[in-house]
């Protein structure tokens, strides 16, 4: 149903972008990723300190499975924009959110949006923002995007400008 730049049938006007987004679930992978990364320099220091016999052993196995954690992350990239799970697709008059099966899940046009609202959480741990999008009689589509400072997110917000949404 998502299709290059007419919209796919949506009547959207020609694509400005295609977004991957997350969940709950990409949230605490986020998380997960950052902690192992300090539990893994953590104990690299400690085998450096304490010089155990099996050191280099030790040191290979996990830093194989850091190299294991951002391989998974980044097939993950690649499955989910093969298949186009989780995006979100701006284009010219609305956007287009797709679920987990890559099926369009919501379409909202800028000529119906009353409101636009960001939150953002940046920690050492975590970096996301979360997009509300309140069209005009209907329910709030929302959705969240990793990164300190994801493209996504200037692509709404321009968009949201460019319609008078936003100021």
């Amino acid at each position: 149903m998502i299709a290059g730049d007419g919209g796919g049938g949506l009547n959207l006007g020609p694509k400005r972008g295609d977004y991957s987004i997350a969940g709950v679930a990409g949230g605490l992978g986020q998380m997960a990723r950052r902690l192992s990364v300090g539990l893994y320099a953590a104990y690299m220091i400690m085998l450096i300190v304490s010089r155990p016999e099996s050191a280099l052993a030790r040191g290979v196995v996990a830093s194989a499975m850091i190299l294991g954690l951002f391989a998974l992350r980044l097939a993950w990239l690649q499955v989910s924009a093969k298949f186009r799970i989780r995006r979100c697709y701006v284009y010219r008059e609305g956007l287009a959110v797709t679920d987990w099966f890559g099926r369009v899940h919501t379409v909202v046009a800028w000529s119906n949006v009353i409101e636009v609202r960001r939150t953002i959480a940046l920690s050492l741990v975590m970096a996301f923002h979360r997009i509300e999008i309140a069209p005009r009689g209907s329910a709030v589509v929302a959705f969240v995007v990793l990164g300190q400072k994801p493209a996504l997110v200037e692509a709404v917000l321009s968009q949201a400008r460019r319609h008078g949404v936003l100021r």
